[in-house]
C-alpha cells in the first residue's frame, strides 16, 4: 500500500466534505488500457482551486475548467503560468516555455469550457426558455458541491455556497453562451480576448438535458457551420483534420437473420 499511496492527516484549510479535505495522495497510477502513443499522451486536469492549478501547472499536467466566469478565468489562467514558469516550464518532452493561454503546437495550457446553445431563428423565445430548464437542473446538482462559490467575479464578494444558482445568472456571467451564431461567436471571441490566449483552446458543450440526440447533433452541425469558420479566420487559423470515415451508427439486421 505504501508504494502506491502517501497516507495524511486532514487538511484543516480547506473547505468542504471532510472526506475530500485530506492530504493523502496517490504516488502512482495505472492506467489501463495502456495508451498506444509512446511516450504517453498529454494529461489533463480539471481544476478550480488555485491549489489545483499550482500543482498542475507544477507537474506538467494541461488544465481545463467549465464554471468560472471570465474574470477568474483570467486569474486562473495567471496562477498557472506563474507557477509553471518558477518551475522552469515543466513538460513531459521537455520543450520548455509555452504560449500564453494555450500553445496549439505544443498542445499545452489551459483550456476553458462554456456550456453553448444557438437559438433557432423566428423561435428564439420558446429555444431560451426550455433551455433554462436543463442549465438550472445540471445546477441543481453542482450546488452541493459548493461551486456557486466560483460564480462570482474578481470584484464581487464569494457567493453563498448553498444559494439558487439559476439560469439566468449562468447566462449573465456567459458560462453558459446563448444566443445567434453571430452573437455566440463575439461572446467566445470575448473570452480570447479578455483572457489574452495567443492560441485558443476552447470546448463547446452542448448537451443539455431533455433534448434528442438528433437536437443536440443539430446543435453541432449549425456551430460548425456557422460559428467554427468565423472562429478559424478571427483566431488565426485551427487544427485540419480529414473526414471521419466512421460508422457510428450501426446497420439494422432483420430479426432472424445471422451477420458474417
Amino acid at each position: 500500500m505504501e508504494e502506491v499511496l502517501k497516507v495524511g492527516a486532514p487538511d484543516m484549510y480547506s473547505i468542504g466534505s471532510p472526506i475530500m479535505a485530506s492530504t493523502t495522495t496517490l504516488r502512482e497510477i495505472s492506467v489501463f488500457p495502456q495508451p498506444v502513443q509512446k511516450p504517453h499522451p498529454q494529461v489533463w486536469e480539471p481544476v478550480t482551486s488555485e491549489r489545483s492549478i499550482r500543482w498542475a501547472a507544477r507537474n506538467k499536467v494541461n488544465a481545463f475548467t467549465v464554471p468560472e466566469p471570465t474574470s477568474r478565468l483570467k486569474r486562473n489562467i495567471e496562477i498557472y503560468y506563474e507557477e509553471a514558469e518558477k518551475n522552469g516550464w515543466p513538460d513531459r518532452l521537455n520543450r520548455g516555455r509555452w504560449k500564453r493561454g494555450w500553445d496549439a503546437q505544443k498542445h499545452r495550457g489551459f483550456a476553458c469550457c462554456r456550456y453553448v446553445h444557438i437559438l433557432r431563428p423566428g423561435h428564439e423565445r420558446q429555444d431560451l426558455e426550455r433551455y433554462k430548464e436543463p442549465i438550472e437542473l445540471q445546477w441543481d446538482y453542482y450546488g452541493p458541491f459548493g461551486f456557486a462559490a466560483v460564480l462570482s467575479d474578481l470584484d464581487e464578494p464569494m457567493y453563498d455556497l448553498n444559494m439558487k444558482v439559476t439560469a439566468d445568472l449562468i447566462m449573465r456571467k456567459e458560462i453558459a453562451i446563448v444566443g445567434t451564431a453571430d452573437e455566440v461567436v463575439q461572446k467566445i471571441l470575448r473570452i480570447k480576448q479578455t483572457c489574452g490566449y495567443d492560441d485558443f483552446m476552447f470546448t463547446a458543450w452542448f448537451e443539455a438535458g431533455g433534448y434528442s440526440t438528433e437536437e443536440i447533433e443539430e446543435q453541432m452541425h449549425v456551430f460548425a457551420d456557422e460559428v467554427m469558420p468565423v472562429l478559424r479566420r478571427e483566431c488565426g487559423g485551427g487544427p485540419t483534420l480529414p473526414d471521419s470515415t466512421v460508422q457510428f451508427v450501426p446497420e439494422r439486421v432483420p430479426a432472424g437473420v445471422g451477420g458474417a
